[in-house]
């Protein structure tokens, strides 16, 4: 779910019984006064037990979130979705959105995507 400071930065959270895990997904366009007053806020009006910026890893983990949740792959088991992590971080950054992913590098490799994971895994996947 996204959620966003008043500033306009967005973030994301998990709940644990001690309180909230976010990251914070500030970008270029952010200045550091601008992600100073975003920390302050969650720090003043969340229970905030740790706060991070998020990290390339971080923004490739969201943009795959995004694609999953593409309805059209819906019927489609993991092993036939690609996941191929330097190809999401190089689309990412050159702005592809996660439908055009689902476009362009998903429904049209499902067997071959299929066919690593079944090598790779050597036939082992249920």
């Amino acid at each position: 779910m996204k959620e966003y400071t008043s500033n306009g930065i967005q973030y994301t959270y998990d709940l644990s019984s001690n309180g909230g895990h976010f990251t914070l997904f500030a970008t270029a366009n952010h200045t550091e006064k601008e992600i100073l007053n975003a920390k302050n806020e969650l720090k003043h009006e969340r229970d905030v037990v740790s706060l991070k910026l998020a990290t390339d890893e971080d923004f490739d983990d969201y943009f795959k979130l995004e694609y999953f949740r593409d309805a059209r792959l819906r019927n489609l088991k993991w092993w036939q979705i690609n996941q191929n992590e330097k190809l999401i971080r190089k689309e990412r950054k050159k702005g592809t959105t996660p439908t055009q992913f689902v476009d362009n590098f998903v429904l049209p490799l499902v067997s071959q995507t299929e066919q690593f994971y079944r090598e790779k895994h050597k036939g082992l996947i249920f």
